[in-house]
């Protein structure tokens, strides 16, 4: 969650800065327009930022609830073994 917040800040602080304090020339653009697009684009990308970081928390779960129920699984084997081992 953390590199979300920092990736987030440093696409804000990029689109910030790269816009002109006047009209662009080519777009007519005012500065308050520029920023609208910045702030816009740099809530999308947060917004895929934390979609992404939600999907792989979610996978990186399931992968550790299998793995803790393949061991459990195994750790039961291994006792049922050895207790039928010492039983006969």
């Amino acid at each position: 969650m953390k590199h979300a917040v920092v990736i987030g800040t440093i696409m804000m602080t990029m689109a910030l800065s790269a816009c002109e304090k006047e009209s662009h020339p080519t777009t007519g653009a005012s500065t308050e327009q520029h920023l609208d697009k910045a702030a816009t684009q740099a809530q999308n990308d947060f917004k895929k930022t934390i979609d992404s970081v939600t999907t792989k928390t979610k996978q990186a779960t399931d992968h550790a609830a299998s793995a803790i129920d393949n061991t459990i699984d195994h750790a039961e084997d291994h006792i049922k073994k050895t207790t039928d081992d010492h039983k006969q």
